[in-house]
């Protein structure tokens, strides 16, 4: 079973608006908006399960702060 992730993103408030009245139209979440826009795009390689994703630079949230 796979959990689901914490992910913050920031946005304009013009795109959060526009976000929110997709979602709004289309009957769902924001959240359940990008994920469904996201797998409905190609992608060349999707990027295994690791801790550190070393292509796109996310760092998983371990909950520790880094000094």
């Amino acid at each position: 079973m796979r959990y689901k992730e914490t992910m913050t993103l920031s946005f304009s408030a013009e795109t959060k608006n526009r976000l929110r009245a997709y979602a709004e139209q289309n009957h769902t979440t924001v959240s359940q908006a990008i994920t469904d826009w996201i797998w409905a795009q190609p992608v060349q390689q999707a990027p295994a399960d690791t801790q550190d994703n070393q292509q796109t630079g996310i760092k998983k949230d371990t909950g520790v702060e880094e000094k």
